[in-house]
């Protein structure tokens, strides 16, 4: 993982997964649907947790779940957090 080739040993890796706002998916298909009841965030989660399972104990890792425009919240994330470099992956 990229991540952890550019980390410092004592460094901190925030591993963010950005899920789109409930309904934004079937409102872009001309879809009407339920909320899924927090699937998609479980499923997100446990995407997160075997990521972090690779990186073992080589890092400090933070999971975190957020919902909104990939770009906003991965700019605010990293503003709150005060993140001194973001790797983005290049899929899932």
């Amino acid at each position: 993982p990229w991540a952890m080739t550019l980390a410092s040993p004592e460094a901190r890796v925030v591993l963010l997964r950005v899920l789109p706002p409930p309904g934004a998916a079937e409102e872009l298909l001309g879809r009407r649907g339920d909320a899924d009841g927090g699937g998609a965030e479980a499923a997100a989660r446990a995407g997160l947790e075997a990521s972090a399972a690779v990186l073992g104990n080589r890092a400090n890792v933070e999971l975190a779940v957020a919902t909104g425009d990939p770009a906003e919240v991965i700019v605010a994330e990293a503003g709150r957090r005060g993140v001194g470099a973001i790797v983005i992956a290049s899929h899932g």
